[in-house]
């Protein structure tokens, strides 16, 4: 008998199976549009570790635009399936109050990312003109530029793998899954009690870590919107340069400088209109910097503590005490 043949014990229902379950995840949630956009998210989290392997050959640039447009759709099919859902809700909640809310979508990091990726498509290079780019190639500028879809992406990716393990937990009997499970609960409990203090993220409730986990990632991922602003004004400054005092064919056209411009004033109307948040993010980024030191600190001095595990404690005159970096120095050292 298959799984879904088993009948419940309370209820008188009839036990899913697995693969139905895994299935009704991707095709009925997100407004039926999930199963597209982890493999869009997929596509595009592949494509943008391929920009940083090939960066300095112009298959990179084809990763970078592959990254770019894998983003771009994912973003729209959420924005696409956030607008079917709110016509469906029309006859429950009015046209006002539908109205309202797709609204406040346009303020949503869905709509600013469509807008992201379409901008900084618009500004690549051709492969034609690589070789006279200056920023091309270069690991920490084109990190920068990818950082923001990649680290997104990476963490989304994750979040669907998670979501899938535990359907098959609940769903199977599977001693794998819940090792699987258990060890990377505890490697990102380890991680983000680092990241974000032990004492916030371990009493935290679920709803409170993907908070921050959110806020967290929203920084990171500013920060690096900053620095591609701050890239493609470098670049304007260059090209308008070679533009003014250059002549033959390392000299921009006027229909690439217009655009290079173009492009430059509209990220800075993007920057501007979330200029609180920047403001936020650099006076955390301050106040961290004066901490960073004893942060790094109390993790060298107690990794333990700082990650917020108590299995190595240790029994010492009946009291416990958590072990230290030198302790485990003395005892590689004692063998």
């Amino acid at each position: 008998m298959g799984a879904s043949d088993h009948r419940m014990s309370e209820g008188g229902g009839v036990e899913a199976a697995t693969t139905s379950v895994v299935a009704n995840y991707f095709l009925k949630s997100h407004g039926g549009v999930h199963g597209l956009q982890f493999l869009c998210s997929f596509l595009a989290t592949i494509s943008g570790l391929g920009v940083l392997l090939f960066k300095s050959s112009p298959q990179g640039l084809v990763m970078l635009q592959r990254t770019m447009i894998f983003a771009m759709i994912k973003h729209v099919s959420g924005v696409l399936a956030a607008a079917f859902i709110a016509a469906k809700a029309i006859p429950k909640i009015g046209l006002n109050n539908s109205r309202q809310w797709m609204e406040k979508l346009v303020l949503d990091p869905v709509s600013q990312y469509v807008f992201f990726t379409a901008l900084v498509l618009v500004w690549l290079p051709s492969a034609l003109k690589l070789d006279s780019c200056w920023w091309w190639g270069k690991t920490p500028l084109m990190l920068v530029l990818v950082g923001p879809i990649l680290i997104r992406e990476i963490i989304s990716n994750a979040l669907v793998v998670s979501d899938v393990l535990v359907l098959l937990s609940i769903s199977g009997d599977s001693k794998l899954v819940d090792s699987v499970l258990k060890v990377a609960n505890s490697t990102v409990n380890a991680v983000m009690s680092l990241l974000a203090s032990a004492k916030s993220w371990r009493a935290a409730d679920p709803s409170k870590r993907q908070a921050i986990l959110a806020n967290l990632v929203s920084e990171t991922s500013l920060g690096m919107e900053v620095g591609v602003g701050l890239l493609m004004l470098a670049d304007a400054m260059f090209s308008l340069s070679k533009f003014a005092f250059s002549s033959g064919l390392i000299r921009p056209s006027f229909r690439e400088m217009l655009s290079k411009l173009l492009c430059i004033r509209l990220y800075i109307h993007f920057l501007w209109i979330r200029r609180k948040r920047i403001t936020k993010v650099a006076m955390n980024v301050r106040g961290g910097a004066l901490k960073f030191p004893f942060w790094f600190l109390d993790i060298f001095d107690h990794p333990l503590t700082a990650m917020g595990v108590t299995d190595g404690e240790i029994g010492k005159g009946g009291e416990s005490q958590l072990l230290s970096w030198q302790d485990y120095a003395r005892t590689a050292l004692a063998f």
